[in-house]
C-alpha cells in the first residue's frame, strides 16, 4: 500500500468567531459560492459600521442641543 499524495491547490477560509479563530478547507466546487458570502459579508460590516457612525453622529448632535448640557 502507499501513500497517495495531494496536489492542490487547496483553498481555506480563516475566520474568527466568538473570539477564536479556526479555518476551514473549502471544496473547488464551492470556491464561488464562499466567495461570494464573504464579500457579501464585508459589505454588510461596511453598512453596519456606516450605520454605527451616523448614530453616534446624530447622538452627538442631538446632545449639543440639549439646554442643561
Amino acid at each position: 500500500m502507499r501513500a497517495v499524495r495531494r496536489h492542490g491547490p487547496y483553498f481555506q477560509l480563516g475566520f474568527t468567531w466568538r473570539g477564536k479563530s479556526t479555518s476551514r478547507f473549502v471544496r473547488p466546487e464551492r470556491v464561488t459560492e464562499i466567495s461570494r458570502k464573504v464579500e457579501n459579508y464585508k459589505r454588510f460590516r461596511e453598512l453596519v459600521n456606516e450605520w454605527v457612525d451616523l448614530a453616534v453622529e446624530q447622538e452627538r448632535a442631538t446632545s449639543k442641543r440639549r439646554p442643561g448640557d
